[in-house]
């Protein structure tokens, strides 16, 4: 499964990202495939012409390229959008929500994991799962790997498909 989402990322590769770094595209694919996997309660999305949205907080780039990444792909039958967000408290609206490792807002993010409106949050700090947060990037071995908290999903009312589960690493950490 690692390798067939490896082949799709450069496959879905363009000539106009040259300028974005390789890892920036390669997390943007992972919060696309993250969001693939994972199925919201029918309130968080009630309007079928409602847009999938990811919001990126941290560096510029990241958001760009998840921007660039999502361009007219889909998530559940809805069109994806990316935007940066500001602060964790500027995510209305968000579905999946990127904290890139430069944050240092990771206090707020309990409050977002404890809210009644369900958001998928990833992140890469190494106390991100410790704060609430539900998918945990990292570095192993030279390769892009995820930890996974299951329980910090289902408090967010979000389920994370068995196959995701299966990719990464769980971890029991509220």
């Amino acid at each position: 499964m690692i390798g067939c989402i490896t082949l799709c990322i450069l496959w879905m590769s363009a000539p106009g990202w040259a300028q974005l770094s390789g890892e920036s595209v390669l997390k943007a694919a992972f919060l696309y495939h993250f969001a693939k996997f994972v199925e919201w309660p029918e309130e968080a999305l009630p309007r079928e012409s409602d847009p999938f949205t990811i919001c990126v907080i941290g560096e510029p780039r990241m958001a760009e390229a998840a921007s660039q990444f999502v361009k007219d792909k889909q998530i559940h039958g809805r069109t994806v959008v990316a935007r940066a967000a500001t602060s964790v408290t500027d995510i209305e609206g968000c579905h999946l929500l990127f904290v890139d490792a430069t944050v240092r807002q990771m206090e707020k993010l309990r409050a977002i994991s404890d809210s009644t409106s369900p958001v998928l949050t990833v992140g890469e700090s190494d106390r991100f799962l410790s704060h609430g947060g539900m998918i945990k990037l990292f570095v192993e071995d030279g390769k892009l790997r995820f930890a996974i908290s299951p329980q910090a999903a289902e408090r967010a009312q979000l389920k994370i498909s068995s196959k995701l589960l299966a990719l990464g690493k769980i971890t029991g950490r509220p």
